[in-house]
């Protein structure tokens, strides 16, 4: 009778210590799981943060060709316009 309660005894804390080690794995594991997510996170916010100066920077920089273009083609009208022949029945004269 001692044999079986000291064997059932042993039994239970050995389910007991099992249980335990397999709860405190599955709170490392979800632990590591949601340090992985945040970390993914972090790393997406920073391309997105990357990627959106990225994007200013294009289109400062098509702003600025945009522009230049705009003043080459007026130069290129005024000096066209001047040098437009000046006859009495053209149309295109200003006074």
């Amino acid at each position: 009778m001692d044999d079986l309660l000291l064997f059932s005894l042993g039994t239970g804390a050995l389910l007991m210590l099992g249980l335990n080690a397999a709860t405190e794995i599955d709170n490392w594991r979800k632990r590591r799981r949601l340090a992985r997510i945040q970390r993914v996170q972090r790393e997406l916010a920073e391309t997105q943060r990357n990627l959106k100066a990225l994007a200013m920077q294009h289109q400062a920089w098509l702003n600025s060709q945009a522009h230049e273009a705009r003043k080459a083609l007026i130069m290129e009208s005024f000096n066209a316009s001047r040098e437009a022949p000046t006859n009495a029945t053209s149309g295109n004269r200003r006074s």
